[in-house]
């Protein structure tokens, strides 16, 4: 369900751009098979091994369906701008100048998202993009959960 098999069959056409594919999973012979040269299968990373990667990446990519999604916030707090599926906890993260939303699950509609971040590479700022993230840090969190429960007692 992660639609990884997509990114990578994105990727294997688009030779100039690199992939790093992270993780491990039942599709791992069947990504290897159709990895272009260009695709690099990392299999399982240190969480400080993850979080180099994600804060040297051009982007971070998820093409898959997800209430949340906490890898995309995580990738935005590294201030790394994300291409995402624009459906669930995708359309709650990625707002403009943090990334771009992609509308259907096809080759054509993610190598175009692809295309739009690149040409807005320039136009995106990593402490944007970070602050974005920090919605959802545990701070802020706290901060609104006590809010509520302030706002609650008073009305009482």
């Amino acid at each position: 369900y992660k639609k990884v098999e997509l990114v990578v069959r994105v990727f294997s056409r688009m030779r100039a751009r690199r992939l790093v594919v992270v993780g491990r999973g039942p599709e791992q012979d069947n990504l290897r098979r159709m990895a272009g040269p260009n695709v690099t299968l990392a299999g399982e990373v240190s969480r400080a091994g993850l979080r180099d990667l994600m804060r040297g990446a051009r982007g971070f990519i998820h093409a898959a369906c997800e209430d949340f999604g906490i890898a995309m916030a995580e990738a935005q707090a590294c201030g790394t701008p994300v291409v995402a599926y624009g459906v669930g906890g995708a359309q709650e993260i990625v707002r403009p100048g943090t990334g771009v939303l992609f509308a259907e699950q096809s080759t054509e509609a993610l190598a175009e998202a692809l295309d739009m971040l690149e040409a807005d590479d320039a136009g995106l700022d990593p402490a944007h993009i970070r602050s974005n993230a920090l919605r959802f840090s545990r701070e802020a969190f706290a901060a609104r959960i006590v809010g509520e429960m302030g706002r609650r007692i008073g009305e009482r």
